[in-house]
């Protein structure tokens, strides 16, 4: 029954307002089932149901893909949600009885794993999942190294050992570690303190970069107009030592072999440099120049090409040179414009690494800091909320691992750390 009129009993008012809201109100009684929410033949979607997960067990947190098999899955895979604990996870395929979905960035080893599908009232049962972290801080294995100590560069040697230049307890050395022990779930025991580890006492600069080469040596550079060189065993324990010295006005920050035994040096210069490992004479050892007047942060060589990112005109650029069996460069090419196809005019690339199917990585100051480019010249933002800013050096090991030396971030000191990029590295041509 209507009950609006009740309404009427009320002294008028002046606006009339109360007169208008009786109106509504006693339209609204005489048409409650027309405007009813309520779907008396509404039928929920079935429960979803989670069976396995594969790979069994766990997987890595943030990357790359799982599959969920089970069943009242919708095809549409933006119509279903997959949530790790409280995170979602992005789903890349569908079918009614599996949905393939990257993990959400998690880590964790009891994580409740639930589906739920559009149009079905109620979520998956609970699936109990371990995702194990994608990338970790070095100090997290090695606890002596503390948050005052500063990573800088790092690269392996030929028997996959990682060499890092670190300023620590006051004394700036290349470190040695046995990273043959690290396993695909990120786990890994480094005993003993920071003189346990010391392959050369080295200066206290901000090395950029470090290559092993065909000699045994590290040879480093740290924006100057020199390359250094050291013996990394610890055995030894010598310092550095000149090996080549540019002219006034030329600071070199990367360094790269090719498969021919050159040492090629760039920078914020006026070319880029090959250098001769097998001359003493460090006024001799620069044997050829290619013109390029540009601040060239990182190079890497990888299938017969020399990769340089550079700064041009205050826009970072990625480039590309056949690099022939006589040491010239020839037949450049324009890879990526951090501006124009990115549309980050300001950012910085500070590193290149390459995987073993000739895919680019570059690490740079930019919120997902590290950039891949395909093969085809495709790009995009890798493994997205996984790496925080800024990417400044990369050295990747004999497996899956790559090191990264990140800088500062929210309070967190300057960081070596450890990622699983579930692929191998191109040949270092220095050391493979």
């Amino acid at each position: 029954m209507c009950h609006s009129e009740k309404i009427y009993r009320f002294e008028p008012v002046k606006s009339g307002l109360l007169v208008l809201l009786a109106g509504l109100l006693s339209f609204g009684c005489e048409t409650d089932d027309a405007f009813s929410l309520y779907d008396e033949d509404y039928e929920s979607g079935e429960q979803p149901v989670v069976n396995q997960i594969d790979p069994d067990g766990r997987y890595v947190a943030g990357v790359d893909k799982i599959t969920i098999y089970g069943e009242h899955f919708s095809p549409e895979k933006d119509h279903n949600l997959v949530y790790f604990n409280e995170d979602r996870g992005e789903v890349l395929e569908a079918a009614e009885d599996h949905l393939v979905v990257r993990p959400a960035n998690n880590p964790g080893d009891s994580i409740m794993v639930r589906v739920t599908v559009r149009g079905a009232e109620k979520f998956s049962e609970k699936y109990a999942y371990e995702l194990t972290p994608s990338i970790q801080n070095f100090n997290d294995y090695a606890d002596f190294i503390a948050g005052s100590d500063e990573p800088w560069a790092n690269t392996v040697d030929s028997e996959g050992n990682l060499l890092a230049t670190i300023s620590a307890d006051g004394y700036y050395g290349l470190f040695k570690f046995d990273v043959s022990e690290l396993d695909e779930w990120m786990e890994l025991e480094i005993e003993g303190d920071h003189e346990d580890y010391l392959a050369a006492p080295i200066n206290d600069f901000n090395w950029r970069d470090i290559k092993v080469g065909p000699d045994g040596m590290a040879y480093l550079v740290r924006n100057e107009r020199r390359v250094d060189r050291v013996n990394p065993d610890p055995e030894e324990q010598e310092g550095e030592e000149l090996f080549a010295f540019l002219d006034a006005g030329n600071f070199i920050s990367a360094l790269d072999f090719d498969e021919y035994g050159h040492l090629w040096a760039a920078g914020n210069a006026e070319a880029i440099y090959r250098l001769d490992t097998d001359e003493d004479d460090f006024e001799e050892s620069t044997v050829y120049s290619k013109d390029w007047d540009a601040n060239t942060r990182a190079i890497r060589y990888v299938n017969g090409r020399l990769y340089a990112a550079s700064e041009i005109d205050g826009s970072a650029e990625i480039y590309s040179f056949n690099v022939t069996e006589d040491g010239e460069l020839t037949d450049e090419e324009h890879v990526l414009s951090f501006a124009d196809d990115l549309g980050e005019a300001s950012a910085t690339v500070f590193a290149l690494e390459a995987d073993s199917d000739g895919n680019i990585y570059a690490g740079s100051d930019l919120d997902d800091p590290v950039v891949q480019i395909q093969q085809n010249g495709s790009w995009e933002k890798f493994n997205p909320g996984v790496f925080d800013p800024a990417i400044i050096a990369f050295g990747w090991g004999t497996g899956d691992y790559m090191f990264i030396t990140r800088e500062e971030f929210g309070g967190d000191p300057q960081r070596l750390q450890v990622v699983n990029m579930q692929r191998q590295r191109a040949t270092y041509y220095g050391i493979d």
